[in-house]
């Protein structure tokens, strides 16, 4: 099994933003620990980063897609990366949320059986 590193050292960034399009495929019981973030492209203006990820999330091949603004802060001489907008369908955001219900439940739960117990 062919393991690529990058070296990001030697990679020298512009002086202008660029604009990366992650997607993050749709679960997949048979590939389980394969499923992950992928870089699907990288262009160089914000409008056109998000045509295409628009396009990309209507075609519903993706569970996520995440647009990314990539630029150098000269004053820290360092790159930096934030999120700038991200495509994912509703119900997946209801599900998450029904998880952070679901543990803060069993957590009071477990609470009062420790308080009762003692």
């Amino acid at each position: 099994m062919k393991v690529m590193l990058m070296d990001f050292t030697q990679q020298k960034p512009s002086a202008h933003p660029e604009y990366a399009i992650y997607t993050y495929d749709r679960f997949d019981e048979k590939s389980f620990g394969v499923n992950k973030w992928q870089k699907y492209k990288t262009v160089a203006s914000l409008k056109r980063a998000i045509q295409e990820a628009r396009v990309l999330y209507r075609s519903n091949r993706f569970e996520k897609i995440e647009v990314k603004q990539r630029y150098i802060d000269s004053k820290l001489e360092r790159t930096v990366s934030r999120t700038l907008k991200v495509f994912e369908p509703k119900s997946y955001k209801q599900k998450e949320a029904m998880f952070y219900v679901a543990c803060c439940f069993i957590f009071i739960g477990a609470m009062a059986a420790l308080i009762v117990l003692q």
